[in-house]
Parts: C-alpha cells; sequence; structure tokens
C-alpha cells in the first residue's frame, strides 16, 4: 500500500494522539468511543469523531485506506461482522490487526494461555493477578466480552481480503486482514 499526504485515512478506534507523535502530514479522521477533548485529541489535519464502528457516518468507498489495529477484538463478537461491513464499505483499501486467539501470551490480561481457560479462571484472573502486573486492568469489565478471532474467523470476516500472520518465535501472534493493489482476492 502506497501512502502518500494526499491519501485519506480513517482509523477506526484509534487517536489522534499516535498519528500526531508519529508527524504524519496526511489527512486522518480517527472514529472511536473515548470522550472528545481538545488539544492532542485532534488538531489540523488530524480529526477526530466520537463515533460507534457499527455504524460509519461515510459514502461507499470514501476512504483511501481504513486503518485499525487492536480494535476488532473490543466490539463483541455479535458485532464484529457488522465493525468489518463497515470497514469494507467506507475504504477502498484496508489494514485492520488482531491478537491472534492461539498466541500463548494475552497481552490485555498478562497471562499465558487466557482464551484456551474455562470463564471462572478467566474472571479470576482478570480480577487479581492482572492489577498486580499492570497497575490497572484497563480489560477488566472486558474480561466477558472480548473475542479474539482466529484465522478462520478472520478469513470470513474479510472474504476479500489477504489474511497476514505477524509472528513472534515463530508463533502467530496477530492477524492481519490486508485489501490492497496487489491482492485481487477469489473474483480476480
Amino acid at each position: 500500500m502506497k501512502v502518500t499526504t494526499l491519501t485519506s485515512i480513517l482509523d477506526v478506534g484509534g487517536l489522534p494522539y499516535n498519528w500526531i507523535e508519529l508527524g504524519y502530514q496526511g489527512n486522518v479522521t480517527c472514529v472511536g468511543l473515548s470522550p472528545i477533548r481538545k488539544g492532542r485529541w485532534g488538531e489540523g489535519n488530524i480529526k477526530y469523531m466520537r463515533q460507534d464502528a457499527t455504524a460509519l457516518p461515510y459514502s461507499d468507498k470514501a476512504f483511501d485506506i481504513v486503518y485499525s489495529n487492536s480494535l476488532l477484538e473490543h466490539v463483541g463478537r455479535s458485532n464484529q461482522q457488522q465493525v468489518t461491513n463497515e470497514i469494507r464499505r467506507v475504504g477502498q483499501k484496508y489494514w485492520v490487526q488482531v491478537p491472534n486467539r492461539t498466541f500463548p501470551f494475552e497481552l490485555h490480561y498478562y497471562a499465558l494461555f487466557f482464551h484456551q481457560m474455562p470463564h471462572f479462571l478467566r474472571k479470576l484472573i482478570a480480577t487479581y493477578w492482572t492489577p498486580l502486573v499492570r497497575k490497572r486492568n484497563y480489560y477488566l469489565s472486558e474480561v466477558d466480552t472480548i473475542y479474539l478471532p482466529n484465522l478462520q474467523e478472520m478469513q470470513t470476516l474479510f472474504p476479500d481480503g489477504e489474511i497476514l500472520r505477524e509472528k513472534v518465535l515463530g508463533l502467530t501472534k496477530s492477524l492481519i486482514a490486508v485489501k490492497n493493489d496487489s491482492y485481487r482476492g477469489d473474483n480476480g
């Protein structure tokens, strides 16, 4: 994906702060559910809108690229298809990353094999272990709703894209759905 300052980018679930710190000179619209603040929350070429990703207020193919990094697992399993449909609808291309469910270390809760554990054990870890190592457990309220899609689910969510695997020590840490000029999908 070639990106220039003329490329229009929609960052679904991202914050303007990241783009400002990067020094990106192009136009970026960030959408999310965080409260709107002034200053580092959108200025100049980087805008922020408080918006639900299940119903994006943009026309079809309005953005050159839709980017989303570690949001999809937070929308709830029942909303994932709707969010990915919106990403695919408003973007000509996309790049969407999620942590891989089968990766042994779970970064939200700082625990090994978290998603393979029974629910009661996940709740205990989120309540007592994670706050010890993180100081603040941002994800305690999401222990029942965070859902990391596996490879087959990502392929279903993004049928017109390619699913890439980000590897660490030979293990797939993250799955990345990409649609760009070089990938044509099954239809051509």
